[in-house]
C-alpha cells in the first residue's frame, strides 16, 4: 500500500505522540447566541466553518490518506477505481459524505468513532467593551458555549439544519464531529 497502516486503540489512556498530533484553528466571527439560540444560529456556525474544514481535508496528508483508503475499500470487486491518490481521496470524501447523509446534506465529520480520533478544544471568545457585553454583566456564557458545540456537530435532522438545502459548494458539507451514541 502507498500509505502506512495505523492501528488506533480507543480509551487506552496512552498519550498521543507528537508525531500523530494534528493542530489547527477554526475561526467563527459573529454573534454567538446563548439561551435564545435557534437552529439558524447553529447552522450559521456550521456554514462559516465548512470552507475551513474543507480546506483542512484537502490539504492534510493524513486526512487525504484516510479518504483514499475509504475509496479503496468501498470500490466494487473487479472495478478499476481512481488511479491517483488525489482522485481516490476525492472519491473517499464523497463516500464519507454519503455514509453520513442527514437533513438533506452529505456530511463529512472530522471526529468520529470510526476514525477513533480524540479532540480537545481551546476556545477564545473576544467580546466588545461597550455596553453590557462582559461575562459578568452580559452573562450566559455557558449557553453560548453550548450553542457553539451544537454548531460544531452533525445536525440530527432537517430542523437542526434550519430546514435549509445545501448551497452550490456545500456538497459534501464538512463538519467538526458526529455525536457519539
Amino acid at each position: 500500500m502507498e500509505w502506512p497502516q495505523v492501528r488506533t486503540y480507543i480509551n487506552t489512556g496512552e498519550p498521543i505522540e507528537e508525531a500523530n498530533r494534528m493542530e489547527f484553528r477554526l475561526l467563527y466571527d459573529g454573534e454567538l447566541a446563548g439561551n435564545s439560540a435557534k437552529a439558524k444560529d447553529k447552522h450559521a456556525i456550521r456554514q462559516q466553518l465548512h470552507p475551513q474544514l474543507r480546506r483542512l481535508w484537502n490539504s492534510n496528508t493524513r486526512l487525504q490518506d484516510y479518504a483514499a483508503n475509504v475509496a479503496l475499500h468501498s470500490c466494487e470487486p473487479n472495478v478499476i477505481g481512481p488511479k491517483n491518490k488525489q482522485e481516490r481521496a476525492e472519491l473517499g470524501i464523497e463516500r464519507i459524505g454519503k455514509n453520513f447523509s442527514k437533513a438533506g446534506y452529505q456530511l463529512v465529520p472530522l471526529v468520529t468513532e470510526e476514525l477513533a480520533l480524540r479532540c480537545s478544544l481551546s476556545i477564545l471568545m473576544l467580546r466588545p467593551k461597550e455596553g453590557k457585553k462582559t461575562i459578568f454583566e452580559g452573562g450566559d456564557i455557558d449557553n453560548q458555549v453550548k450553542t457553539l458545540f451544537d454548531g460544531l456537530k452533525i445536525p440530527r435532522d432537517a430542523n437542526e439544519a434550519n430546514n435549509s438545502v445545501p448551497g452550490p459548494d456545500e456538497t459534501p458539507f464538512f463538519v467538526c464531529w458526529k455525536t457519539i451514541g
